[in-house]
């Protein structure tokens, strides 16, 4: 052997060693993130009709392996500095263009968020990633925007957030303060987010949850409980709860 083959070998191993924990994490990350079943410490697991679901098992993952809220906080998530306002601006209206063709979305909502998003000097939008398998936006009002002699816009107190799997099921939708629309139909809901092969969906009546602005249901094959509301403009929610979870909940906000 060659001192100079010797060398690349030696350098070889170097940046093998290196890049191993990298790797490692990657593969871990990627293990936490997507595989199922999640086992949980009382027993339950994710049923066999809910493995079967992507974004059931992302669900359940998250709640279950890795304790990750996915209704709206930040912690935990990464902020995505690398990309330019423009692309951001462009990802999102995809998301949004996809959710009106979806019917989730109303042509109004659409337009009003468009015009927002056209408006960067007065409204900030940022992203957030966790892992390579969730995003979470929010479109909100700039905290530097105190000029009250600023353009006078449509909606100047609109509000939007919203989280997506990687495939684009909007697992949180939350836009206040914009133009006023008839709720997306559960059908089309459960269509767009790849739910509606769950047919064990049942009408909840939750304190606070539920009622004359919204509806709420759960399905125990899919371990989720999914809430809309129009109380402020347009809710959806759905969250992984087991069956003993959810009696929990349930008692808590019947009693």
């Amino acid at each position: 052997m060659t001192r100079k083959s010797l060398w690349t070998r030696i350098r070889l191993v170097v940046a093998a060693c290196l890049a191993l924990p990298f790797l490692c994490f990657g593969v871990w990350d990627a293990v936490l993130v997507v595989t199922a079943p999640f086992a949980l410490p009382a027993g339950e697991d994710l049923p066999a009709a809910g493995r079967q679901n992507a974004t059931a098992c992302l669900l359940y993952g998250c709640a279950h392996s890795l304790s990750q809220s996915l209704q709206g906080d930040t912690n935990g998530w990464t902020a995505d500095t690398a990309a330019s306002p423009t692309g951001l601006r462009t990802d999102l209206a995809a998301r949004l263009d996809a959710l009106t063709a979806g019917g989730i979305l109303d042509e109004v909502q659409r337009q009003a968020l468009q015009t927002a998003l056209d408006d960067p000097a007065h409204l900030t939008l940022t992203r957030y990633t966790l892992g390579s398998n969730l995003e979470q936006w929010t479109l909100e009002r700039a905290r530097s925007d105190q000029d009250p002699n600023g353009p006078v816009r449509r909606w100047p107190g609109l509000y939007f957030q919203a989280i997506f799997t990687a495939e684009g099921v909007p697992v949180l939708l939350d836009l206040q303060n914009g133009p006023a629309a008839p709720l997306p139909a559960w059908e089309e809901l459960l269509t767009f987010c790849g739910l509606d092969g769950f047919s064990d969906w049942q009408p909840q009546t939750l304190n606070g949850y539920a009622g004359s602005h919204g509806d709420a249901r759960y399905s125990a094959d899919a371990c989720l409980y999914a809430r809309l509301d129009g109380a402020a403009g347009l809710g959806w929610r759905i969250i992984s709860m087991t069956p003993g979870e959810m009696e929990v909940f349930q008692a808590d906000t019947t009693g």
